[in-house]
Parts: structure tokens; C-alpha cells; sequence
């Protein structure tokens, strides 16, 4: 009797709680004037920068209650993307005028709705990372283990590996920097010679370094050979004797690919700029080689019966060769001269 007041009983204190809870939100809600999203003052607001977003109920005094990672809670991000909260800004602009993030949040709560619309203004904080690395090559896939047929004694032989394939070279860029002194602002445009595209930047020299990777791929893993299936163990039914089979052969394992070439860097310095020059540095390594796929194991023959011959196992795969690593680009040319200012 106790058992069965003690359940409806836990279910009404659940609900009340819940309906107390709810109520206390819509009037938290209801007093709420506005919303309003935030990033640290400290955070690095720049190309390819990753910067977190809070948002905050508003009230009439001042309060905020932050309600970041809410239901209802939406970005939308001109600029960059959004994921989780987190804005990654746009490090490919093809164009200047990219300088600020732009984002419009909403919350959305039962019969409410607010809406903060902002622009975040670059502060140049954090190094301009450039980042045109080769890309790796993709890995083999392993073949098939193997097993022993239905009707046949001998065990499978294991599939052969697929071959890694090889890593992309670095970019080769031409870099040009000119300084604008009425404003301070570095203009650096980049012509992407392997992809024929061009993007621009703009910056302050504010002791943060201009970093350019441009390294080889790794090159793709072999794939591993798949395993030779077991033979069956010999059998004796009363209108036949079966012999045992024999092991499958091992798959053999595949080479991997080659890691990419670093790319080159050439960089035509303004005379207006010519100070930026100690602040660059390069990245164009050549890409890891790939590493060498594992031979399939031999499968076992099948235990005979007694009397009956022992069959042979198989015979473990070969292994696959490790790839060639890729060679490092050519030393960065860096030359300070006068060129027409057409960006």
C-alpha cells in the first residue's frame, strides 16, 4: 500500500518542481529587456583566429545572466563559421574590406524573442598565420581478412592493402607588402601561383609575427594485407572421411605514399613596409613519407584426424616499403623595392 502512494506521490513533486522552474524562467524571460553577445576583450580578433562568443540576458538594471549554450540560442555569422558557439574567422578574404566579424544572434524562448546584431572590429592581436600546406595523401585501405568457404577445406587468402597515396607540395606564393602611413595598416596581398588565386590582408604592426606554412602533404599510410583464413579440421561422418584444408595465404601489405615537397615563398617588400621584414617567417618543410602496410598473417591449416596427413599452413604476406619523405622548398627571397601600388 505504502509502494503504491510513494510513486504518484514522487511524480507530482516532479512535476510541481518542474512547473515552478518553468514558471520562474518565463518570469525571468518577461523581465529581460534585450540580449547581448560578447567576446573576451584579451581574445585575438584576426585571420583564422578562433574567438568564443557569450551571450547575456539584459535587464532594465543592468544585471546579465548568461545564457550561452541555451535552447533557442542561434549565430549567424557574416565573416566566418560558427560551430558550438565558437566563431572561426575567414582566412582566405578576397578582398581588404574584411576587417570586422559581423554576427547576429537570437534567442528564441517560448512567446520571446530577442535579436543582438554586432560587428567586431579586428584588433590585430596574434600572429597572421598563412596557412597553404600541401595536403596529405589518404591512406590505403587494408584488404580483406579471410575466412575458410563453406563447401571448400582451404582457408581464403587474405586480400592485398591499397597503396597510400602521396602528399601534396606546399604552395608556391608571391607575396607583395605595402604600408599605408596615414593609417599604419600593412596590405599584403597574396597570388597563390599553384591554385592561381589571389586573397588579401591587412595588419598592424603590433610586435605579433607573419608566419607562412607552406609544407609538403604526408604522404598516405599503406594499407595492411588481410589475414589468410584457417583450414578446416578434418571430419569423419559416417559415409565419408574429409581431410583437413590447408591455411590461406596472408595479403600483402602496400607501400605507402610519398610526402609532398615544401613550397617556395617570394616576398616583394614596399619601401614603405621595409620594417615588416624581420617579422616574417617560413614554414616549407617537406611532407613525412608515408608508412609501409603490415603483411597479412598466414592462416593455419586444419587439425587432421588420426591417420590423415597434415596439410601445410599458409604462407604469411609480404610487407609493403615506406614512402620518400619530401624534400624541404627553397630558402624564402625576400627583397625590399619599389613597385606600382595596383591593391
Amino acid at each position: 500500500m505504502i509502494q503504491s502512494i510513494r510513486k504518484p506521490t514522487a511524480f507530482i513533486l516532479i512535476s510541481v518542481i518542474f512547473l515552478l522552474s518553468s514558471c520562474l524562467s518565463s518570469k525571468h524571460l518577461k523581465k529581460a529587456k534585450s540580449i547581448q553577445t560578447e567576446v573576451n576583450e584579451g581574445a585575438a580578433i584576426n585571420y583564422g583566429q578562433r574567438i568564443k562568443l557569450s551571450t547575456y540576458l539584459v535587464f532594465p538594471s543592468g544585471k546579465k545572466t548568461e545564457i550561452s549554450g541555451k535552447r533557442g540560442l542561434t549565430h549567424q555569422v557574416k565573416g566566418g563559421k560558427v560551430k558550438g558557439g565558437w566563431v572561426t574567422i575567414e582566412k582566405y578574404p578576397e578582398d581588404f574590406s574584411l576587417d570586422s566579424v559581423y554576427i547576429k544572434t537570437t534567442f528564441e524562448k517560448r512567446n520571446w524573442s530577442f535579436t543582438d546584431s554586432n560587428a567586431i572590429a579586428f584588433n590585430y592581436k596574434g600572429d597572421l598565420t598563412l596557412d597553404f600546406n600541401g595536403a596529405s595523401g589518404k591512406d590505403g585501405e587494408s584488404g580483406n581478412n579471410r575466412g575458410t568457404p563453406l563447401l571448400l577445406r582451404n582457408g581464403k587468402d587474405g586480400g592485398d592493402g591499397e597503396p597510400g597515396l602521396d602528399g601534396e607540395n606546399g604552395h608556391d606564393l608571391y607575396v607583395h607588402i605595402y604600408k599605408e602611413n596615414s593609417s599604419g595598416f600593412y596590405y599584403i596581398r597574396v597570388t597563390d601561383l599553384t591554385t592561381s588565386k589571389m586573397y588579401y590582408y591587412k595588419n598592424k604592426d603590433l610586435g605579433y609575427a607573419i608566419r607562412f606554412n607552406l609544407n609538403g602533404g604526408k604522404g598516405g599510410d599503406g594499407g595492411d594485407g588481410g589475414d589468410g583464413g584457417d583450414g578446416k579440421d578434418g571430419k569423419k561422418t559416417d559415409s565419408k572421411i574429409k581431410e583437413p584444408g590447408e591455411g590461406g595465404i596472408g595479403g600483402d601489405g602496400s607501400n605507402g605514399g610519398n610526402g609532398g615537397n615544401g613550397g617556395s615563398l617570394y616576398v616583394f617588400i614596399h619601401p614603405s613596409a621595409k620594417e615588416i621584414k624581420n617579422s616574417i617567417s617560413v614554414s616549407n618543410m617537406g611532407g613525412a613519407a608515408g608508412k609501409a602496410g603490415e603483411a597479412g598473417k598466414a592462416g593455419e591449416a586444419g587439425t587432421p584426424l588420426e591417420g590423415q596427413n597434415t596439410k601445410s599452413d599458409g604462407v604469411s604476406g609480404s610487407p609493403g616499403q615506406v614512402g620518400v619523405a619530401g624534400q624541404a622548398g627553397p630558402p624564402v627571397q625576400m627583397v625590399v623595392e619599389d613597385f606600382d601600388i595596383d591593391f
